[in-house]
C-alpha cells in the first residue's frame, strides 16, 4: 500500500493494528472491521477504495497473508498451522489464496528461505551461484517477497501523522450533514437521496444551540475523497452526519451515522430508518432528535415540542416535491422549467399541503434575482410564500423569500423586520437570511451588526462565494478596504471565476490609490462576464482616465435596466458629473434597482449627498420607518 499518505496513512494504521488484533478470528470480515474500529460500514468501503482501492474483506485478507509470509520466515509451524492462526479454516483455501496473491505457494516459500540461507553461509564463494544451481528467477522473487514484508513492517511501524489542527474549530457545538449517498443502484433515485440531504439540514438547522452548514458548503464533499477530519477541519466544525439511502424507490432505508471530528475520529451514534412515504417528516425529526441528544444538546420545551410534531403528507406529491427541488438545485433552465412542472404536478394532488408553494417561491425568487423575469417573478415569489405561510406558519424559508422581497423591491422596512425575525426565530442556520439581516442591519446604521450578520453567513455556508464576496462588498462600503481585499481573495479560492469577486478587490485596490493594478483586476473580471463593467468606469473616474470612464458609461447607456443605470450612476457620481448622475439615479430608484435603499451608504454617491433632489429621493425611502 504505498503511496498512502496523511489522514489515508493514519486510517489505514488502525485498521491493521485492528484486523491484527482479530488475525485468528476467521469470522472477522469487513463489518466486523467496521464495528471495532467505529465506524460506518458504508464509509469504510468509500474510505478504503480511495485510499486503497480495495473492499473491507481483500483489505483483511490481504493482511492475513502478509503476516502468513512472517510466519513463515521465523516459525517452524506447519503450513496448517499457520492458516488456522491467520484466520483461515481451511488448508486448501489459504493456499489457493496465499499463491494468488505473493505468485508461490507457501511450500514454496519454505524453500526460498533455505536457499537463502545456504547463499548467505557461502556468500564469500564467487562461483557458488552456479554450484548451488539457483535460478536467477527465484532470487528475484526471493528478493521481492522479503522487500514486501520490510515495506509491511515499515508501514505498521513508522510514526503517525499528527492530528489536524483544531485551533479554528468553534467551542460551540457545529455539524455538517455531508450529501447522501445513493446506494440503491438505481440512478433515478439521486432525487431521493438529494431530498433527503436537504430535508436533515433543514431540520438541524432549526436547533438554535447548533451551527450547521449549508447544502451548498456540503455539496463540495459529494465526491467521498476527503476524511472526516479534512472535512471538519475544513467547515470548522465538530461532528460530521454521514448517510446513505438502500433499497428500492417502494421499499428504502435510510441509514444515518455521527462522528465526532476531534481529537480523534469516533463513530458516536447510528441509526437505521425504514421510509414511510406518508410520515416522511416525522423520520426526519426522528433523526435530529436522535442527533441532538448524542451531542448532548439540550432542547428548550419549544424545540422539543416542535421535535414531537408531525403530519401526514400524501407520498405521490411528497416525491413530486422532492423532484421538483432536485430539478431546481441543477440551476440550469431545464432544471427550472423541469421543476416548476413537478411543483405544479403536485399542487393539483393536494392544493392545502404547503410544501409546494414554498418551492415555487423559492423558485420564483430565484430566478427575480438571475434572470429577466424581474418584476413579475419576485410577485409570484411573494404569493406563493404567503400561500404556503396560510397553510403552515412554521416554514423559515418562506419567511425568507418575503423577507427579501420587502427589503430589496417594495422596501417596506416593516415587514422587512417582521420576517427577518421570523425566518431567524425558526430556522438560525438559513445563511440567505442572516446576509439579508446584514444589509438591512446597514440600512439603519447598525455596522457591527451587519459586519456580524454577514460573518455568521459565512459560518453557516463557508464555500459559497456569495457569502464570502458579500462580506467583502460591505467591508468595501465601510471604507474596510484591506479586509474586502482579503475577502476577495478568499472568495476566488473557493470560485476563481466569480467576478464579484474582481468587482470587490479591483474597487479596494483603486480606494487606496493602486489604480493601475486595480485596473488589471477588473479587466480579469470582465474577460469573465461583463456584469461588473462599471466597477472598471468607476475606477477610470477615480485614477483621473476621464475620457476613458465616459467611454464605459457610454457602453453601459446602450443598454438600459436597473443594473446598468445604478453602475452609470456611480460612474457620474465619481466622475462629478451631478447632474448626469443624479438623471441616472432617479432611474434606478424609478426601475426599482435592488441597492437603491443603500443609496445614502454607497461611498460612489457620497458627492450627491447633499443634492436636494437626492435628499428628495432618500425621503420618499422613509428609511427612518
Amino acid at each position: 500500500m504505498s503511496g498512502i499518505h496523511g489522514k489515508d496513512e493514519e486510517f489505514i494504521n488502525k485498521l491493521t493494528q485492528v484486523a491484527l488484533e482479530n488475525l485468528e478470528n476467521e469470522n472477522f470480515r469487513g463489518k466486523e472491521l467496521a464495528c471495532a474500529a467505529e465506524i460506518n460500514y458504508h464509509t469504510l468501503n468509500r474510505r478504503l477504495h480511495n485510499a486503497c482501492n480495495k473492499t473491507p474483506n481483500q483489505f483483511i485478507r490481504e493482511i492475513r497473508l502478509e503476516k502468513a509470509i512472517e510466519f513463515l520466515l521465523s516459525e517452524k509451524s506447519t503450513i496448517s498451522e499457520i492458516a488456522y492462526r491467520v484466520g483461515f479454516s481451511s488448508p486448501t483455501y489459504f493456499n489457493k489464496c496465499f499463491h494468488e496473491f505473493h505468485g508461490f505457494t507457501p511450500g514454496e516459500s519454505r524453500v526460498k528461505i533455505h536457499q537463502k540461507y545456504l547463499v548467505n553461509k557461502d556468500n564469500n564463494k564467487s562461483n557458488h551461484w552456479h554450484k548451488l544451481r539457483i535460478n536467477p528467477f527465484a532470487i528475484i522473487g526471493f528478493l521481492s517477497f522479503i522487500f514486501m514484508i520490510l515495506a509491511f513492517i515499515f508501514l505498521n511501524k513508522r510514526n503517525k501523522t499528527p492530528p489536524l489542527s483544531t485551533d479554528n474549530i468553534s467551542q460551540t457545538s457545529s455539524i455538517a450533514v455531508l450529501p447522501i449517498n445513493n446506494f440503491t443502484g438505481d440512478p433515478g433515485l439521486e432525487y431521493f437521496s438529494s431530498g433527503v440531504h436537504d430535508a436533515i439540514i433543514g431540520e438541524l438547522g432549526r436547533l438554535d444551540n447548533l451551527v450547521v452548514k449549508s447544502r451548498t458548503s456540503t455539496l463540495q464533499y459529494q465526491n467521498g475523497k476527503h476524511s472526516v477530519q479534512q472535512i471538519a477541519n475544513e467547515l470548522e466544525v465538530n461532528y460530521i452526519v454521514e448517510g446513505s439511502v438502500l433499497g428500492s424507490e417502494d421499499s428504502l432505508q435510510i441509514i444515518v451515522q455521527l462522528i465526532k471530528a476531534f481529537p480523534e475520529e469516533k463513530h458516536v451514534w447510528s441509526g437505521t430508518y425504514f421510509y414511510d412515504w406518508q410520515d416522511v417528516l416525522s423520520i426526519y425529526r426522528n433523526v435530529t432528535r436522535h442527533i441532538a441528544e448524542n451531542i448532548h444538546l439540550k432542547l428548550d420545551l419549544k424545540q422539543a415540542e416542535q421535535m414531537s410534531r408531525s403530519r401526514e403528507i400524501n407520498p405521490a406529491l411528497y416525491q413530486l416535491y422532492m423532484r421538483g427541488m432536485f430539478q431546481l438545485n441543477r440551476m440550469t433552465p431545464d432544471g427550472l422549467a423541469k421543476g416548476l412542472e413537478y411543483l405544479s404536478e403536485a399542487i393539483s394532488i393536494d392544493p392545502d399541503d404547503p410544501l409546494p408553494y414554498l418551492g415555487l417561491s423559492i423558485a420564483y425568487s430565484n430566478t427575480g434575482h438571475v434572470s429577466e423575469a424581474g418584476e413579475e417573478a419576485h410577485l409570484l415569489a411573494k404569493t406563493y410564500a404567503l400561500k404556503a405561510l396560510e397553510l403552515d406558519s412554521t416554514l423559515a424559508e418562506a419567511y425568507a423569500v418575503l423577507s427579501t422581497f420587502f427589503l430589496y423591491h417594495e422596501w417596506n422596512w416593516e415587514k422587512t423586520d417582521y420576517n427577518l425575525s421570523k425566518a431567524i426565530e425558526i430556522n438560525p442556520n438559513l445563511s440567505l437570511v442572516r446576509y439579508t439581516n446584514s444589509w438591512y442591519s446597514l440600512i439603519k446604521g447598525e455596522n457591527e451588526k451587519a459586519i456580524n450578520e454577514m460573518k455568521l453567513a459565512v459560518e453557516i455556508d463557508p464555500l459559497n462565494p456569495i457569502c464570502t464576496g458579500y462580506l467583502g462588498w460591505l467591508y468595501l462600503w465601510l471604507d474596510l478596504f484591506p479586509e474586502a481585499i482579503l475577502e476577495a481573495q478568499r472568495t476566488l479560492e473557493i470560485d476563481p471565476n466569480y467576478t464579484m469577486a474582481y468587482y470587490i478587490m479591483g474597487s479596494a485596490l483603486a480606494e487606496q490609490g493602486k489604480y493601475e493594478e486595480a485596473i488589471e483586476i477588473h479587466k480579469k473580471g470582465i474577460d469573465i462576464e461583463p456584469g461588473f463593467l462599471c466597477g472598471l468606469g468607476v475606477t477610470y473616474a477615480r485614477a483621473g482616465k476621464t475620457e476613458q470612464a465616459f467611454e464605459i458609461a457610454g457602453m453601459l447607456e446602450k443598454n438600459i435596466n436597473a443594473w446598468n443605470a445604478w453602475g452609470i450612476s456611480d460612474i457620474y457620481a465619481t466622475l462629478g458629473e451631478t447632474e448626469l448622475a443624479m438623471k441616472w439615479v432617479e432611474t434606478a430608484f424609478d426601475l426599482r434597482q435592488d441597492f437603491i435603499p443603500w443609496m445614502e451608504k454607497n461611498p460612489y454617491y457620497k458627492p450627491l449627498y447633499n443634492e436636494p433632489r437626492f435628499k428628495e429621493l432618500a425621503q420618499q425611502l422613509d428609511l427612518t420607518q
